[in-house]
């Protein structure tokens, strides 16, 4: 009995499907035409993606709504971005307003920003009252909006700056890197160059200090050894900041 409900409403899936109108593109845009040939949605849209739940996504001049089979907007082709609809919600961004809107285009809830930047497994740099921060697609700040600068260096860490000063956070949140270093570099493999008063060492992607902040100078390393200089010497040393005699 199970097995034949499955086959009846598969059926009606595919009978629904098939009602569809079919997109076709014309001077390099995009509208759809119903199974007699006739236009139910004229060539207006620089894209249009496949029809989910009887609406599909529709874009124009870098902007995006939903439509339906009838070619009407269900949601404004207005936004700057919409996710797909997690029942009777989805994130959306218009300009430097981010938050969840409803299946009519209205705001359910909002924050108004200064500038939202892309998301990133989940995650996007925003600035609130000129200061930066990291925010999650709950519109939740996993880092504070409380620093000068932000920037996303890759293997789930960022560099937050403050006065002059920088660190590392991790994505949850965590600061990996307390905000005090006059530099702070981006990944050299696992390695970021660090610098403070005037002195040089290294961080390694896990979290630990692998060269010690207290060399005026290291040069490249070449087979496990850079050259460096320590208190005024030139000396050698190897990838964990030891000397070698």
């Amino acid at each position: 009995m199970k097995y034949f409900l499955l086959l009846f409403f598969c059926a009606l899936a595919a009978v629904a499907t098939a009602q569809l109108p079919s997109f076709y593109t014309e001077n390099g845009l995009k509208g759809a035409r119903d199974k007699q040939g006739r236009v139910v949605i004229p060539a207006v849209y620089d894209d249009i993606d496949e029809w989910e739940n009887g609406w599909a996504r529709a874009y124009r001049n870098d902007k995006v709504g939903y439509i339906d089979p009838k070619g009407r907007e269900l949601i404004p082709v207005r936004f700057d971005y919409i996710d797909r609809f997690d029942g009777t919600e989805a994130l959306a961004i218009q300009g430097t307003t981010i938050g969840y809107i409803n299946r009519k285009g209205g705001w359910e809830r909002k924050l108004q920003l200064d500038s939202i930047g892309p998301f990133h497994n989940g995650l996007a740099i925003c600035v609130l009252k000129g200061k930066y921060g990291l925010l999650n697609q709950e519109l939740v700040w996993v880092i504070a909006a409380d620093y000068d600068q932000c920037s996303d260096m890759g293997k789930g860490l960022y560099r937050l700056g403050k006065k002059g000063r920088y660190g590392i956070f991790e994505e949850n949140g965590k600061p990996l890197l307390a905000v005090e270093y006059d530099y702070v570099g981006q990944f050299d493999g696992s390695l970021v160059e660090l610098r403070k008063n005037g002195k040089v060492g290294y961080l390694h992607e896990s979290g630990k200090i692998q060269i010690p902040v207290r060399f005026t100078r290291i040069g490249r390393f070449k087979d496990g050894e850079a050259e460096a200089e320590l208190d005024g010497k030139t000396v050698r040393i190897d990838i964990d900041g030891e000397l070698i005699d």
